[in-house]
């Protein structure tokens, strides 16, 4: 079983990041018609310690030659996931202008990137959400299916498929 909120699965080779420190995060903040807008969150592995290095030229970064990418080092981002999180969603009081000050064009995109940051087990578990709905076992309260008593059952039950 994976370390929770320590090692992660990388989005663009499918091979798991084994350190923070060894994992990027990057996105695309574009403006459209005035407005900040940022979507694509992805957690990749750190250019140096890609499998893909030296076999693509990006290694497993995405966004290279895209004029709105961002990014930021894995740990730096969980050292401050909360505030992180909640920038894209309210710039906050001192930042905030008139209207929506939310950056988030997929919100759906971004809760599951949020949960990964923020509820473990659940990087490992929703390798198996497919698995889990075909074999019944999404009938599961909302709320209830994201604690980790849930999701690691979920593992260790589709751990061989």
């Amino acid at each position: 079983m994976m370390e929770p909120l320590k090692q992660f699965i990388c989005d663009e080779c499918g091979e798991i990041i084994e350190r923070p420190e060894e994992g990027f995060v990057e996105w695309i903040r574009d403006e459209v018609d005035g407005r900040q807008q940022a979507c694509g969150f992805r957690i990749v592995h750190h250019y140096k310690y890609s499998p893909l290095k030296g076999k693509k030229k990006d290694a497993c970064y995405k966004y290279g030659d895209h004029d709105g990418r961002s990014d930021d080092h894995l740990n730096h981002i969980l050292d401050m996931k909360n505030q992180f999180i909640l920038s894209f969603l309210d710039l906050g009081y001192f930042h905030s202008t008139e209207g929506n000050s939310c950056l988030i064009t997929d919100f759906k995109e971004f809760a599951d990137f949020a949960r990964r940051l923020t509820i473990p087990y659940y990087e490992q578990a929703r390798l198996s959400f497919d698995k889990a709905m075909s074999d019944g076992d999404s009938d599961c309260n909302p709320y209830l299916i994201f604690r980790e008593d849930t999701l690691k059952r979920m593992i260790e039950k589709h751990a061989e498929d």
